[in-house]
């Protein structure tokens, strides 16, 4: 794993590629520290669990909004300047969180959260892939490590300062400056990257977004990220009612996923050149059902190793995704990042509205196996892509060295 520690020396020494991998770090700083306060946000406005749901679903409303907003501006004023812009933004409309007032103040604000992250998210990936083709490095899913690292950090030092300052306002506004740290020491590094993709020829021709492999990656993408909201946010629950977990193993279980995927992401660009593109799509929906079937056993050892499988599994499916949309003929690679970016956080922020729903109508266990029929589905995406693109994937599933075939 020499490569892969290289990477992240890389990523996080080098003063080309540190700037760009912040952006993610940015964005899971602040998501992953006003998450834990959702429960305090909602007693103090007086919210029942319909509406929290309303609320959540406004978030995803304005994901979706970003698909079509955010493909025009990256083409209008560049990958770099939107992904200032949406970072800044964001970061201001997560602190307005904590000084709502109403139910209907906090519903706007996470429509607004939804529409500049979402925004945020075709930038920096944008950002990655220009990145990538400058220097001819692959880095995506070692930047997308870099989301997954800020979210352990705001779980766990964030729970620390939550206990220790009381002050959920103190607390985001101490996330927040950290961001705008970051942004003052690296915005000058990635806001020249404005020579978008876009600006190639594909750019000027009408965009076929109904190529099917641009919706089969899209699959890929949404399966996935709904799968990864769903356990964030009741991995806990699931433990505590179906293998009747301890109290202090409640957390494990998306400690497990988190860093099994934090480690993944640092692997992933390594075995992306030694598989292949195609082969690491179905590999890791592979070990993710492998994963969801320890999760079914019903012992509470059975479904953290479960859960950590599926963070391995989950780990590379997303960064991957997106490299791919690059090349899908007849799409620019703006205009595909666009609609991976868009498609994804829209199952990241919806995902756990509607395996809440399930839930509540026919127990979490059912909620668990629909998140498995989703990433048998995106087995079956992935297969059916690599059928298209690669070798036959039957005979080379695991086979370790494959000539990459993208």
């Amino acid at each position: 794993m020499n490569l892969t520690l290289k990477i992240a020396r890389l990523l996080l020494l080098d003063r080309r590629y540190f700037p760009v991998a912040q952006l993610f770090l940015s964005l899971s700083l602040m998501f992953g520290t006003w998450i834990v306060y959702l429960p305090s946000i909602t007693q103090k406005l007086g919210m029942n669990e319909g509406q929290l749901g309303i609320a959540l679903f406004g978030a995803a409303v304005g994901s979706l909004i970003s698909i079509w907003i955010g493909n025009k501006l990256v083409r209008r004023i560049g990958e770099g300047r939107l992904s200032l812009l949406s970072v800044l933004s964001m970061t201001f409309f997560i602190f307005s969180y904590f000084l709502a007032q109403s139910f209907v103040q906090l519903t706007a604000l996470m429509f607004l959260f939804g529409l500049t992250s979402g925004m945020l998210q075709i930038g920096l990936n944008t950002v990655v892939s220009t990145v990538e083709r400058r220097d001819q490095i692959a880095i995506m899913s070692s930047c997308h490590a870099w989301f997954s690292l800020g979210g352990l950090l705001a779980a766990g030092f964030g729970t620390l300062l939550m206990l220790a300052l009381k002050n959920p306002l103190l607390h985001i506004s101490i996330a927040a400056v950290m961001v705008i740290i970051l942004q003052i020491f690296s915005y000058r590094k990635y806001l020249s990257l404005n020579n978008s993709i876009d600006n190639d020829t594909t750019a000027k021709q009408p965009q076929n977004l109904k190529n099917p492999q641009l919706w089969a990656l899209a699959i890929v993408a949404v399966t996935a990220m709904v799968s990864e909201g769903a356990i964030a946010d009741w991995s806990g629950l699931y433990l505590r009612d179906i293998t009747h977990a301890s109290n202090s193993q409640l957390g494990l279980g998306y400690a497990g996923f988190s860093l099994a995927m934090t480690l993944g992401r640092f692997s992933g660009d390594y075995f992306s050149n030694r598989l292949g593109p195609w082969q690491i799509l179905l590999n890791g929906f592979l070990i993710s059902v492998i994963g969801l079937l320890f999760v079914f056993v019903g012992s509470t050892l059975a479904s953290l190793f479960g859960f950590a499988m599926v963070g391995a599994g989950f780990s590379i499916l997303v960064p991957e995704a997106y490299r791919l949309a690059t090349k899908v003929d007849g799409v620019s690679p703006a205009s595909g990042i666009a609609f991976m970016a868009g498609s994804a956080y829209l199952g990241f922020l919806g995902g756990p509205v509607l395996i809440g729903s399930i839930a509540k109508h026919a127990g979490l266990k059912v909620g668990f196996v629909f998140v498995l029929f989703l990433v048998i589905m995106g087995l079956a995406s992935a297969f059916l892509l690599k059928l298209k693109n690669g070798n036959s994937p039957l005979l080379h599933i695991f086979r370790f060295k494959l000539k990459k075939s993208a």
